[in-house]
């Protein structure tokens, strides 16, 4: 692993912006799972791989989301896929905003206002109840907007 890490930051300089080939893709949805490599290193990765494969990349990011310990990686990958724009993300955010870290619980209520396009008036900082109660009332609106979606959705 510690190798992987070590090829990642060399790799990384020379990896071109725009659009990448398929392999290139892929290297960078291993960098933004590999656990041993540095954290800045799978953080450039999380934030590029949407770009480079918009459907796919989505997919591993939430791959990513689902099994991330660190706090900085959930954050840079839910900011990732809430600036696709994924509306897939939608339920994870949901369930993390009921996630002990109050940064993670902010970004996934960013996430979700900017998604969903309504601001609940969620406080990542207020009392468990209040949350609790906003939670629930978001995962309605989400039911609702699934079965009519914004046209961008569609």
């Amino acid at each position: 692993m510690v190798c992987c890490a070590g090829a990642a930051v060399v790799a990384w300089s020379r990896w071109p912006t725009g659009s990448q080939s398929p392999i290139q893709a892929k290297q960078l949805g291993s960098v933004a799972a590999d656990n041993a490599a540095p954290l800045e290193i799978r953080e450039r990765a999380i934030l590029n791989l949407v770009q480079t494969e918009p459907a796919t990349g989505k997919e591993r990011l939430r791959e990513i989301l689902k099994s991330a310990n660190s706090v900085e990686i959930k954050a840079v990958t839910i900011s990732a896929l809430t600036e696709a724009s994924d509306l897939q993300s939608v339920p994870q955010f949901i369930d993390l905003m009921s996630d002990p870290s109050e940064m993670i619980r902010g970004r996934a209520n960013m996430g979700v206002k900017y998604i969903l396009g309504r601001d609940f008036g969620f406080a990542p900082d207020g009392p468990l109840d209040a949350r609790n109660r906003i939670i629930a009332s978001i995962r309605q609106d989400y039911e609702r907007m699934k079965r009519n979606p914004h046209p961008k959705y569609r």
